[in-house]
């Protein structure tokens, strides 16, 4: 009577290989069926992503709708995330380490308000364009939150190694570096290999 999950999976796919009004006819359908569901508006705002056709005004006007209808808090952190992060890994793209910062630091505040684990990547980014700033406190922050998580792909373990080295952290640089060259990291593999043959005194590690 509620074919609530028809109507989001139907959305999914009109967001992969389906028109704008294909996918605008999906999210009209779910929110009738259930007017206070929250996986069809956070799937809909994610497909007006920039990279999925849609632009940042149009997620913004999302958003404003969506405040506008008092849906829960967690749920429009949630929302806005998408906004942040998207315009955070931009950035990073283009080298651009001020607005990296912003966006990245605006992700981590948002999680906490949706109540949610940050992500590695925004950690991460935070932590990088932070060093890049000179901003020593925010840096440690960064570096701080990072030594309590588990890294487990590749560029995570590469981009934490490197801030770690970054801030002469050695001792939890190298496990991280290592761990990325084993998973083919090209940067990981030539900084351990050139750790090894010149030798590391902090790491007590000699010239092989």
């Amino acid at each position: 009577a509620k074919p609530y999950l028809s109507a989001l999976c139907l959305l999914n796919a009109a967001r992969l290989n389906g028109s704008r009004e294909e996918i605008d006819h999906w999210f009209d359908l779910g929110v009738k069926i259930d007017p206070a569901n929250a996986l069809v508006r956070y799937r809909y705002m994610d497909s007006l992503r920039p990279r999925w056709g849609g632009s940042y005004d149009q997620m913004r006007l999302f958003l404003q709708r969506c405040q506008q209808e008092q849906l829960d808090p967690q749920l429009l952190a949630r929302m806005e995330m998408l906004i942040h992060a998207d315009m955070a890994e931009h950035a990073m793209t283009a080298s651009d380490s001020a607005q990296s910062f912003a966006e990245w630091k605006r992700v981590i505040e948002l999680a906490q308000i949706a109540g949610e684990d940050t992500s590695n990547e925004a950690v991460i980014g935070y932590t990088r364009a932070a060093q890049d700033l000179n901003q020593a406190a925010d840096a440690e922050r960064g570096l701080q939150l990072m030594s309590t998580r588990q890294f487990d792909d590749a560029w995570s373990l590469a981009q934490a190694g490197w801030a770690f080295a970054k801030a002469h952290h050695d001792p939890e640089a190298w496990p991280l570096l290592q761990k990325a060259a084993e998973l083919n990291d090209a940067w990981a593999q030539f900084t351990v290999g050139h750790e090894i043959y010149r030798g590391e005194s902090t790491l007590q590690m000699k010239a092989d």
